[in-house]
């Protein structure tokens, strides 16, 4: 879903989505994006290869010119403060011999709004556009005991794995420390776990966490505490 228009009526922000539905709100973030700023910089005066503003690097973040390496903003990666932070790791251990890569199939996709919204792998629109077949699971914050308890029981946490083989290879979550749980279904992409290794783990109680292993339980239709959808 995307929005088609935004514009002021009456002191407040009004936006219209893609499907018709409008929103009215005090405030509208715009983010317009940002680019790598490398002006005298001297890159390519030392014959570093660019393209489109930004230095061409690869699969060891190396560039064309041997010893030299990239990361971060000036490199066609996520602009992402862990994102860079791994690649500044990953390059100096290959400066030092090893032959490290990033695996950028599970980045953390974090947004610290109020529900916070936090996503990792694949979306359901990419893999229909590629063609995979998939399963989801998902489970609402509202049959969380933990989450009634503190209050916060709006949002929801959906696991999409691969039909075939099981695998997870993408997740959501909204809702409280939504960019804290992730974590765990962000190391499942990376390893390449399944939702049966997953969700066989014991999850504590009361815990937000619980919303993780019920969400891989509904992947197979074996959630015991689903609530009913509003």
């Amino acid at each position: 879903m995307e929005y088609k228009t935004c514009e002021v009526v009456d002191g407040k922000a009004v936006a219209t989505l893609s499907n018709g539905k409008v929103i009215e709100a005090q405030y509208a973030l715009v983010c317009v994006g940002r680019r790598p700023n490398l002006d005298n910089s001297g890159v390519e005066d030392i014959g570093i290869e660019m393209e489109r503003g930004k230095v061409v690097v690869n699969e060891h973040l190396e560039t064309n010119v041997e010893g030299i390496y990239a990361i971060g903003d000036i490199i066609d990666t996520p602009f992402l403060a862990h994102v860079a932070s791994k690649e500044g790791i990953v390059a100096v251990e290959n400066a030092l011999g090893k032959t490290k890569v990033v695996d950028y199939r599970a980045i953390p996709r974090c947004v610290y709004t109020e529900p916070e919204v936090a996503g990792v792998g694949k979306t359901e629109k990419q893999l229909e556009a590629e063609g995979v077949e998939y399963n989801v699971g998902q489970f609402d914050f509202r049959g969380l005991g933990k989450a009634q308890a503190i209050g916060h029981f709006q949002g929801f946490v959906k696991v999409i794995a691969d039909k075939e083989t099981d695998k997870i290879i993408g997740a959501a979550v909204v809702g409280p420390h939504a960019t804290d749980l992730l974590t765990e279904l962000s190391l499942a992409v990376h390893l390449g776990l399944t939702v049966e290794q997953v969700g066989d783990a014991i999850h504590p109680h009361p815990s937000l966490s619980e919303g993780l292993m019920e969400a891989l339980h509904d992947v197979h239709g074996e959630c015991v505490h689903s609530v009913p959808k509003l």
